[in-house]
């Protein structure tokens, strides 16, 4: 929860909060499985919260950094209103959390990035990503091993 995250940023100040998981799509061209990077994220009816800039210029040329998502406090299910949010928003990527948690990041001063995996799309539903789960949470975690690598190369 966001209260948690709060507290345990508070408690230990890391270097870097990773904050990943699983969204919906919105931009009908991503698959269930895609790895995506968004720039920022934004409630339904506020503005972005960037993520970290100088992580983010650290990765770009490495990884594919664009776009936003969108935390919402419900599930949208058919295409047309994907495709309409998709369309007013520019969010490829929904959740129900992500923009709060990247907010609190940043008012703790800590640099925050939040990549996900698309777990929900019109074709599989909101059950077809967790029917299979041992192979469709991979992509995610071996782009997770690149991300920590490519942030160690990083420090110095």
């Amino acid at each position: 929860s966001v209260p948690t995250i709060l507290q345990r940023l508070r408690g230990s100040k890391p270097e870097v909060l990773i904050f990943t998981g699983s969204a919906g799509q919105l931009d009908l061209s991503l698959e269930m499985g895609d790895v995506v990077f968004p720039a920022g994220w934004s409630l339904e009816t506020g503005p972005l919260i960037e993520s970290d800039a100088t992580l983010l210029n650290r990765l770009r040329g490495r990884w594919t950094i664009e776009g936003r998502g969108i935390t919402l406090g419900r599930p949208v299910v058919k295409a047309k209103q994907r495709s309409e949010l998709f369309e007013s928003t520019e969010a490829r990527i929904y959740d129900s959390v992500t923009a709060a948690v990247l907010r609190v990041a940043r008012s703790e001063g800590v640099p925050c990035l939040t990549p996900k995996i698309v777990a929900s799309t019109v074709n599989s539903g909101l059950m077809g990503f967790w029917q299979r789960l041992d192979r469709n949470i991979q992509p995610l975690a071996d782009q997770l091993i690149r991300l920590l690598h490519d942030l160690g190369e990083g420090r110095g």
